[in-house]
C-alpha cells in the first residue's frame, strides 16, 4: 500500500516543503496540478511544528502531488482545466507604476481587477471608517505582491514548457531557489501606510485558523494571502511579525481567488448601507451605458448630479434602439451582496417583451427608473437583456426567453464586437424560445462561440437535440491583455489613462493602435 500522505510529508523539513510548494504554486509547468499543491500546503501547515532535517528534492514533487490526489479524491475532478499561463505579460496600472498580473486559478483575472476598482469606489468611504482600510488597500496588497512574485520568480520559469493535463508536474532547482528568496527578502512596497498594514493583517491568518476548502466555489483558502508561522520554521525570513512569528505568503496560484473572495466579504459588510448601495448601482449603470454606446444610442432617464439614475426596483434601465423597428431592453440588477433580496416576479424587461409579442398592435410601454415610462411603436421587435453586477465573479443564468449577461460579459462584448448590430443579434438568438437547447457556463463562453461560428449558435440543417458550449472562453480576455501590454506601457510612459479607461481599442493596420473614448476616458480607480 502507498504510504499515507501525512507520513510521507513528515519525512521532510517544513521549510523545504514550503519552498517546493511556493515554486510549484507559481510555475507554468505545474499549473495543471495547483489544486494538489493546495492540499500539500494545507497538510504541511497542519504539521508545521515538526522539524526533520531532510530536504525534499524537486524530483519528489510529482510523487507528493499524486499522493495528495489519493489523500483527497475530490482533487482529481478539480484539476480538469489548464489555468492561464502566467508567462504571458499582462499589466495593470497602479498609482504611478505598472504591475504584472498573475492569473492564478480564476477564470477572468483582468475583469476581476476592473470590478474591484468599481467596488472600491462604492464602499471604501464607509469601509475605511469601519475597519481602518478599504478594498483598494486590500487589493493593492495582493497586486503588488503578485507583481513581486512574477518579477522575482518569472526569470526561472522554463520558457518552452507546454504541459498537458496528463503530464507530470515539474519545477526546477532554479525555481526553488528563487521562491526561497521571496521568503528571505524584505517585502516590496506593500505596507506603506497604516491602512495597508491593516489590510495586510486582515489578509494574514494564524496557521491554526486557516480554512482550507478544496471544492469551495470561490477560494481554496478564503480571504487570506499569507500565514503567520513560528519563526523557527524559517529563521532567515525578513518578514518578521511580533511574538516570534513570521509571515509566509501562500503560493501565488491561490492569491487571485482569495482577493476576489475577500473583496466580496468586505463589500458584504457595507451592503446594507444605503449610500454604498446607491453608489455601486450608479457606478455599474454608468459602466453599462458606456458599454452600450458602442452599439448606438442609449435611451434612459436623465442623470442626477452627473450620475445615471439607477433604481433597485423592477424596471428597465436602458433602451437601445437598432433602427426604427428593433430595440434591446436592458435591465440591470446591481447588488453588493448576493444575499440581498431581489425584486419579485418576472424581470420587467422580460414582462414587457412577452406583452409586446402577445399584443403586436399595441404601443409598448417600458417602465424606467424614477417612475417614468418610455413608449415604443407597436410592432417594435424587443429583446430582453438582464445584466447582473456584483462585488464578486458572477455567472448570469441562461433561461429561455431572456438573454443573461454579467456586467463583465457586456464590457467584453463591447470591446470585441465588430458591428453595431452584434449585441442585438446575439441577445435575440440567446433569448429565442425556439433556439437549440444549450448548456454552458458564462455568457462570455456563449459570445466567443457565437463570434467564432459566423455569429450563429447553430447554422446547420437539422438542429441537434442539445448543444454544450465549451467552458473557459474567458481565456480570450487574458490573451487580449497580453496583446495590449505594449499599449499599456506606452500609455503609462506618456502620462495617458490606462487601456481600461477607453471604450474601444483596436489595431486596424500596421500603425499604432487606435483607442476611443465616448466623451473622454472614463475615470479609473487605481488600487
Amino acid at each position: 500500500m502507498p504510504q499515507s500522505f501525512d507520513k510521507r510529508i513528515a519525512r521532510y523539513s517544513t521549510r523545504s516543503l514550503l519552498a517546493l510548494a511556493t515554486a510549484a504554486g507559481a510555475s507554468p509547468s505545474s499549473r495543471h496540478r495547483w489544486q494538489s499543491v493546495a492540499h500539500l500546503v494545507s497538510q504541511v501547515l497542519a504539521s508545521a511544528s515538526a522539524q526533520p532535517n531532510k530536504t525534499v528534492s524537486v524530483e519528489e514533487l510529482s510523487t507528493l502531488l499524486d499522493a495528495a490526489r489519493r489523500d483527497d479524491p475530490r482533487i482529481a475532478a478539480l484539476e480538469d482545466f489548464m489555468p492561464n499561463d502566467p508567462r504571458l505579460v499582462a499589466l495593470v496600472r497602479h498609482d504611478d507604476a505598472l504591475l504584472r498580473l498573475f492569473p492564478g486559478q480564476v477564470e477572468r483575472p483582468v475583469a476581476d481587477v476592473e470590478r474591484t476598482a468599481m467596488v472600491s469606489a462604492a464602499v471604501d468611504e464607509v469601509l475605511v471608517q469601519q475597519r481602518g482600510f478599504g478594498v483598494a488597500d486590500y487589493a493593492a496588497v495582493a497586486l503588488i505582491y503578485l507583481d513581486h512574485v512574477v518579477r522575482g520568480v518569472g526569470p526561472s520559469w522554463d520558457p518552452n514548457a507546454s504541459p498537458a493535463l496528463t503530464d507530470k508536474p515539474a519545477v526546477s532547482s532554479a525555481e526553488i531557489a528563487a521562491s526561497a528568496t521571496l521568503v528571505t527578502s524584505p517585502l516590496p512596497r506593500i505596507a506603506t501606510s497604516g491602512r495597508r498594514q491593516s489590510a495586510l493583517a486582515f489578509a494574514t491568518a494564524e496557521v491554526t485558523s486557516l480554512r482550507y476548502t478544496p471544492d469551495h466555489p470561490q477560494s481554496t483558502f478564503g480571504r487570506h494571502f499569507a500565514i503567520s508561522l513560528p519563526e523557527g520554521v524559517w529563521p532567515e525570513s525578513r518578514q518578521q511579525l511580533s511574538g516570534g512569528r513570521f509571515r509566509w505568503w501562500l503560493p501565488a496560484a491561490f492569491i487571485p481567488e482569495a482577493l476576489g473572495y475577500g473583496v466580496s466579504e468586505l463589500a458584504r459588510e457595507t451592503a446594507d448601507d444605503p449610500g454604498c448601495a446607491r453608489r455601486f448601482a450608479s457606478i455599474a449603470a454608468s459602466r453599462v451605458r458606456r458599454a452600450l454606446w458602442r452599439f448606438g444610442d442609449v435611451l434612459g432617464p436623465p442623470d442626477i448630479d452627473g450620475e445615471p439614475t439607477a433604481s433597485p426596483r423592477n424596471v428597465v434601465q436602458w433602451v437601445v434602439p437598432f433602427g426604427g423597428a428593433r430595440a434591446l431592453l436592458v435591465q440591470l440588477v446591481a447588488r453588493l451582496s448576493q444575499d440581498q433580496a431581489m425584486f419579485k416576479g418576472l424581470p420587467a424587461a422580460v414582462r414587457v417583451c412577452q406583452d409586446a409579442n402577445a399584443n403586436p398592435d399595441v404601443p409598448i410601454v417600458v417602465p424606467m427608473p424614477g417612475g417614468g415610462e418610455l413608449s415604443l411603436y407597436a410592432g417594435t421587435e424587443v429583446v430582453p437583456l438582464v445584466l447582473i453586477a456584483g462585488a464578486g465573479h458572477l455567472v448570469a443564468p441562461q433561461v429561455p426567453g431572456v438573454a443573461g449577461m454579467s456586467l463583465e460579459d457586456l464590457v467584453w462584448a463591447s470591446r470585441t464586437a465588430d458591428s453595431k448590430i452584434d449585441l442585438f443579434l446575439f441577445c435575440r438568438q440567446l433569448a429565442d424560445l425556439q433556439r437549440v437547447p444549450m448548456i454552458g457556463w458564462e455568457a462570455i463562453d456563449y459570445w466567443e462561440w457565437w463570434r467564432a461560428n459566423d455569429k450563429a449558435f447553430f447554422a446547420g440543417g437539422k438542429a441537434p437535440d442539445l448543444m454544450s458550449i465549451a467552458a473557459h472562453g474567458g481565456n480570450a480576455e487574458w490573451l487580449r491583455a497580453g496583446e495590449q501590454a505594449q499599449w499599456e506601457t506606452a500609455l503609462w510612459s506618456t502620462g495617458l489613462p490606462p487601456v481600461a479607461a477607453f471604450d474601444v481599442s483596436e489595431r486596424t493596420g500596421a500603425g499604432p493602435p487606435a483607442l476611443y473614448a465616448w466623451g473622454g476616458p472614463a475615470e479609473v480607480q487605481h488600487q
